[in-house]
């Protein structure tokens, strides 16, 4: 008699023989979520580093989106504070309820998660629009804790430091990639976060000693 197919068992068929389905299991599994909170794509999205049901997303139009998956139906959005695409966000290591945003409009803000209020720390294009040869784009962004400085790239391959305690610029810009070409991403390194890495659309990616 040949053997069943499935169980590779002689005298069984796939008729006789028992199945059994093992349970599955997803820890934290969530219950629900919005189907449509932006109008336009996500560009990016941040959970909260203390309280795990809170989510922030960005998106194509600017807006800054907070939510609660835990309560659904409650949202907050704040459209004011940056001009055009909302690329990236972190949170601000030393006080959980502000985040850092960088946009496609040249700057980085800070904003208040509770009230909504923002300033901006950087600007790279304070004339506005002179043409495409001139206006820089903020994408990735990352932050590093012990030294307190936010470092942020932008569409020339150029990396900026903001001092996250004074809110200003530090230093010149720093050429980390083949200028004229997109810095698109930025990571530091957890156990020892004075080496970054980068990498851009020259189709490289680089490490750097940031001391």
């Amino acid at each position: 008699m040949k053997p069943c197919f499935l169980c590779k068992m002689p005298g069984q068929t796939t008729m006789t023989i028992t199945r059994f389905k093992a349970a599955y299991v997803i820890p934290d599994q969530v219950h629900c979520a919005a189907i449509r909170y932006h109008s336009r794509r996500v560009t990016c999205l941040e959970f909260h580093p203390t309280n795990n049901n809170i989510l922030l997303s960005g998106d194509k139009v600017r807006q800054l989106g907070v939510w609660d998956f835990a309560k659904v139906h409650e949202k907050t959005v704040y459209g004011n504070i940056h001009s055009c695409i909302l690329n990236n966000m972190r949170f601000n290591p030393a006080n959980d309820g502000t985040i850092y945003a960088a946009s496609s409009d040249g700057t980085i803000s800070c904003t208040d998660l509770e009230t909504g209020m923002s300033s901006s720390l950087m600007n790279l294009n304070p004339d506005g629009w002179q043409g495409p040869s001139t206006w820089r784009m903020l994408y990735d962004m990352e932050i590093n804790s012990e030294k307190g400085v936010v470092l942020v790239a932008d569409n020339f391959g150029f990396l900026y430091l903001v001092d996250s305690r004074s809110n200003i610029q530090t230093g010149e810009p720093i050429l980390i990639h083949k200028k004229g070409s997109k810095v698109v991403g930025l990571h530091c390194n957890p156990v020892q976060p004075d080496l970054l890495l980068s990498c851009g659309n020259d189709h490289f990616a680089r490490l750097w000693d940031i001391r």
